[in-house]
């Protein structure tokens, strides 16, 4: 999710659910199914998506919906005893090149889900190919932002959708990055 602000957090939630709004379930839905898909099929080999966040997002994620199911979820932090439920996570490591390490030939795509910290890291990576982002037109009070997007991915992504919840406008959009010919 994404404001004009950047916001995408407010004291360990999402914004909107502080503000008392409740979950955007379009978001929510796309959230799912895009990390779900796996486009690279193999007949040989069962292949799943891979999701790689911080401790804080992996701590904000209701109890009843951890570990992500049908993912490899992967936990970046230096404070493993601060991790919640860490026996569901498959791999907790400290560092993004640990996190990009633990993927293997079972792992088609690798989806970064939070923090603004691992976002940080993702977006400075050469393997980044992509950012799928929700922009919310909505105004809540935000402690968290994403990273500006560098210049290395394109400045008009993709529309791939758009809707309205309670009076909340979003738009699902895809930022590619431009390679160089």
């Amino acid at each position: 999710m994404l404001y004009p602000s950047r916001g995408i957090g407010f004291k360990g939630d999402l914004p909107w659910r502080k503000a008392g709004v409740g979950s955007l379930k379009e978001d929510m839905r796309f959230f799912h199914d895009t990390t779900m898909a796996v486009a690279d099929k193999v007949a040989d080999v069962e292949k799943q998506n891979m999701v790689i966040m911080g401790r804080n997002t992996w701590n904000s994620i209701p109890s009843k919906h951890r570990k992500l199911a049908d993912r490899k979820n992967v936990v970046i932090t230096h404070k493993v005893d601060l991790v919640e439920e860490p026996k569901k996570i498959d791999a907790i490591v400290t560092s993004y090149e640990d996190a990009l390490a633990a993927a293997n030939e079972s792992v088609a795509d690798i989806f970064v889900i939070g923090g603004a910290m691992v976002y940080d890291y993702a977006l400075k990576h050469p393997a980044t190919d992509g950012v799928y982002l929700t922009q919310v037109t909505a105004d809540f009070p935000c402690d968290t932002f994403f990273p500006a997007l560098p210049a290395i991915f394109s400045s008009q992504p993709k529309k791939l959708d758009s809707g309205e919840q309670g009076g909340i406008r979003y738009e699902f959009l895809l930022f590619t990055r431009q390679h160089s010919l």
